[in-house]
């Protein structure tokens, strides 16, 4: 029987083919003894499928002791009925946990986890803007919980244009350091996006050519357009700063 078992979970989860033959079994909800589940196999378990509830209410009524990194993992992995579960039975994850479920894009367990007043912060926002994750922004906002300018930054990095475009209505915006990284890099297409904003000034792309003066071409466009005569002078580098001139104004 156990091994038709084994034989039928490598078939469905090639990918977990390389788990032990009790964490298999237990993910196959066939557990004679609950005994031989210890706590290291019970969490490699769960970091790659849900258990059973009644294969969890076994292990809950032998005495097993379920932990709150335990529960991180299930909401991160969005296991919401063996979050219910062990809630009912005072184990709840941290607010790891809720970042977790944040990352992992798990609405449900999100909205759960806020109900039952597990702490959120601005990790879980930060993470998501990483992610480009605006949806999962739009609902951390709904309960007061917004990224910092780190969020952009992430966001910006990722190229995540949308995400940008939401934080910026928040008044959530890049830090100066990014944005001076993001020009000296020559990152044309965000930049062009984030000066449409006001979120990056002529100031930045200034130092960034002076740091890397090939970028004169590339960030003209924007040049033209904003600046004048006197923001030249941030220019150190006179050769720059003339050759910028000769452009902007012949």
């Amino acid at each position: 029987m156990t091994d038709l078992l084994i034989n039928n979970f490598n078939q469905k989860y090639p990918e977990y083919k390389h788990l032990d033959k009790i964490v298999k079994l237990l993910l196959c909800n066939f557990v004679n003894d609950v005994s031989l589940i210890t706590q290291d196999i019970f969490t490699i378990a769960i970091c790659h499928l849900p258990i059973d509830i009644n294969i969890l209410e076994q292990l809950y009524n032998s005495g097993f002791t379920f932990t709150k990194d335990q529960a991180d993992i299930i909401a991160g992995n969005g296991f919401l009925d063996m979050l219910i579960k062990l809630h009912e039975w005072n184990i709840d994850c941290t607010n790891v946990g809720s970042m977790y479920a944040c990352i992992g894009n798990h609405f449900d367990v999100v909205k759960k986890l806020y109900e039952w007043k597990i702490p959120f912060d601005i990790h879980c926002a930060n993470n998501s803007a990483m992610q480009g994750n605006t949806k999962m922004l739009k609902l951390l906002h709904f309960y007061n919980i917004n990224c910092t300018s780190l969020g952009a930054d992430y966001a910006a990095t990722g190229n995540h244009i949308e995400t940008l475009k939401y934080l910026h209505s928040l008044n959530i915006n890049c830090s100066r350091k990014y944005l001076d990284k993001a020009a000296i890099r020559g990152h044309f297409d965000i930049i062009q996006k984030l000066y449409k904003w006001k979120m990056i000034t002529c100031e930045n792309i200034l130092l960034a050519i002076e740091y890397k003066p090939f970028n004169i071409n590339l960030f003209f466009p924007i040049i033209k357009k904003g600046v004048v005569i006197d923001d030249l002078k941030i220019i150190k580098n006179k050769e720059v700063r003339d050759d910028l001139y000769k452009l902007v104004y012949n």
